[in-house]
């Protein structure tokens, strides 16, 4: 599955801009790249998460449905702790038979594949009932976690930040994951921006009826100058 694309570039917007731009003596490259950065800057928002804490919020909920680490510090009983620091999982699993709470659990040394061969959508909704030893190995992939919340938007925010505009920097720091494309030399100019992420693909249409929407908002704003331009010119 191929990446998000962000564009405006139906064949009815396309005769719509030339037709504007030739009566109105607009420059190609200033409705091109407004309207690419707008609509960039309206999937940027879109997309998940809405914010930096809500990303890491909902990592940490993903993470630990599909992996609770297990802490020596949590348990009362010295033979329990040291089970989990020794990483004794054939003894974790016969003590957590007979605790009502942990019963059924398994218990497993961490991997990254725990979360991510579980994963749908993106996230783990339900927890797996994994109990995950080490803390250490566990922590460790939960902080680089913390650093992608913005990896999605970032994908596409090369068509705002190529063209003058502005995003936070949890964002932009994810600007590579994403390319730009400038076809404004073509017969119909265009600029297209790409995910390269394979999961955004997801997300296709819902950026796709955002196109559809800056266009109807592109064209409704061409009208509006036509208008004014006629009656400046007394028409």
């Amino acid at each position: 599955m191929s990446g998000v694309t962000v564009k405006v570039d139906d064949s009815k917007f396309q005769s719509a801009m030339e037709r504007y731009i030739r009566d109105f003596d607009m420059a190609v490259d200033e409705v091109v790249i407004t309207q690419h950065r707008l609509l960039s800057q309206e999937a940027v928002r879109a997309l998940p998460p809405k914010s930096k804490s809500r990303g890491i919020k909902n990592i940490n909920r993903s993470l630990g449905n599909a992996a609770s680490p297990l802490n020596p510090r949590d348990w009362d009983t010295e033979p329990i702790r040291d089970m989990v620091h020794t990483q004794n999982i054939t003894a974790l699993e016969a003590v957590f038979q007979r605790i009502p709470r942990r019963r059924g659990w398994r218990v497993r040394r961490f991997t990254p594949d725990l979360h991510i061969n579980t994963k749908v959508r993106g996230r783990v909704k339900k927890s797996k009932r994994i109990a995950v030893v080490p803390l250490n190995q566990w922590k460790n992939y939960q902080e680089r976690l913390h650093n992608r919340p913005g990896l999605l938007k970032g994908s596409i925010v090369d068509g705002v930040i190529r063209f003058g505009g502005r995003a936070p920097k949890w964002i932009t720091n994810h600007r590579a994951a994403g390319f730009t494309l400038d076809q404004r030399d073509r017969k119909n100019p265009r600029i297209i921006t790409e995910s390269k992420l394979s999961y955004s693909g997801r997300y296709r249409w819902a950026v796709q009826r955002l196109g559809q929407a800056r266009k109807r908002k592109a064209l409704g704003d061409l009208r509006r100058r036509a208008d004014r331009a006629a009656k400046e010119n007394g028409l």
